[in-house]
């Protein structure tokens, strides 16, 4: 009888440790319920030219054995289930959302600014420069998601700066063949792009050539003045 009284009081014991005193025991006690505490959405905001795409990401916090998979949806635009977004084909603003599939009442979002594509433009569109000459070139930028420049490329003559909205460009020593040459500015975050048309032509020089040099021989003296007997060669070719 003894042996069974404290067979039964130790069992009561084990029991009254595990419901009272999570910690005691092998057993861990009770695990916490599993809850949502909050849902994160990044980046948060960005901006996103019309029909491309941006990744998010969701962060879940909570407590628990709890879940961190999200569903995720769009005010415009489409979303995959992995946080691609898709911009609508308009500007505007897009709100991409984050739910808990765990607890619906816990979301979180970021704002999306949709904008036109970038468009690159350069003025003047067409110049005529000589040999050795130089033209001023300007480009525009319209659209796009950032501060953007241009880099400037052309198969010869040079830029001052090659990096910048505005540049000069000047023409080789010698005219190239054919004689137009395609100036193209690239902006720096984008593949957009635009060209200018530029032809070369040949710098005109004259050489006027004293032969011989004067002389005192070449020299006569008269009552009306001091002349020189001089022949002169010219070289070159005669302007258009």
């Amino acid at each position: 009888m003894r042996s069974g009284f404290w067979a039964g009081l130790f069992f009561l014991g084990i029991l009254g440790c595990l419901i009272w005193e999570p910690g005691c025991g092998s057993g861990g006690g009770i695990a916490p319920t599993p809850s949502i505490k909050s849902v994160a959405v990044s980046p948060a905001p960005t901006s996103v030219e019309e029909g491309k795409t941006a990744t998010f990401t969701a962060t879940v916090a909570g407590t628990g054995n709890y879940s961190s998979a999200v569903s995720w949806s769009a005010s415009a635009g489409t979303i995959s289930a992995t946080g691609v977004f898709t911009a609508p084909n308009a500007p505007g603003t897009v709100t991409v959302k984050a739910t808990s599939t765990q607890d619906s009442t816990k979301l979180g979002s970021a704002s999306v600014t949709v904008v036109t594509p970038l468009a690159v433009s350069v003025s003047p569109a067409t110049a005529t420069v000589k040999t050795d000459g130089t033209v001023a070139l300007a480009a525009t930028i319209t659209g796009g998601t950032g501060n953007a420049t241009v880099v400037w490329s052309a198969p010869t003559g040079t830029f001052s700066p090659a990096r910048g909205l505005s540049t000069a460009y000047t023409a080789p020593a010698t005219a190239p063949s054919p004689s137009t040459v395609t100036i193209t500015a690239t902006a720096t975050d984008s593949t957009g792009s635009a060209t200018a048309t530029v032809s070369i032509t040949v710098q005109r020089v004259i050489t006027i050539t004293i032969n011989p040099p004067p002389i005192p021989n070449n020299i006569i003296h008269s009552d009306y003045g001091t002349l020189a007997m001089i022949t002169v060669n010219c070289v070159g070719r005669r302007p258009n």
